[in-house]
């Protein structure tokens, strides 16, 4: 209220010369006060774009943190596939080297069993097998492998 009654005071004494001092001081005043309101916007509105700027690196880092997170439970899961098929893997190597024996034994007990009455082994190019006994000829040497 201290301007309107300068401004009244001023208006009372009317000479001339102190309407045009009024005027200029009137016009000072409002190109002030116009210059502090341009201020007051600029750092309004620089603390709007601080505070827009803070809240995208806040929402950005809520990304990531949710990223990550994510990315962690993905990791623990290939973990867990991986630690479960280095189990299966180690179970059918186990499996693999059993039948291998299984094998390996079947053939032996194969070649030590007595062969049927009436077959005998014989040995050709391409292998071995079971052919029916021949009947020995006096005189004649046969052998059971050719």
């Amino acid at each position: 209220m201290a301007i309107e009654e300068d401004v009244n005071l001023l208006r009372d004494s009317s000479s001339p010369n102190k309407e045009r001092l009024t005027v200029q001081w009137l016009s000072q005043s409002i190109s002030e006060i116009r210059s502090e309101l341009a201020e007051l916007q600029g750092s309004f509105g620089g603390g709007s774009k601080d505070a827009q700027f803070r809240n995208q690196l806040l929402e950005d880092l809520s990304t990531l943190r949710n990223e990550f997170g994510t990315a962690k439970l993905e990791l623990e899961s290939l973990r867990s596939r991986q630690e479960k098929t280095e189990v299966l893997v180690r179970e059918l190597q186990e499996e693999a080297v059993q039948s291998a024996d299984d094998i390996r034994r079947s053939l032996n007990l194969q070649h030590e069993k007595p062969l049927p009455e009436g077959e005998t082994v014989t040995k050709h190019n391409n292998g071995v097998r079971l052919e029916p006994r021949r009947e020995e000829q006096p005189g004649r040497c046969h052998s059971t492998f050719r």
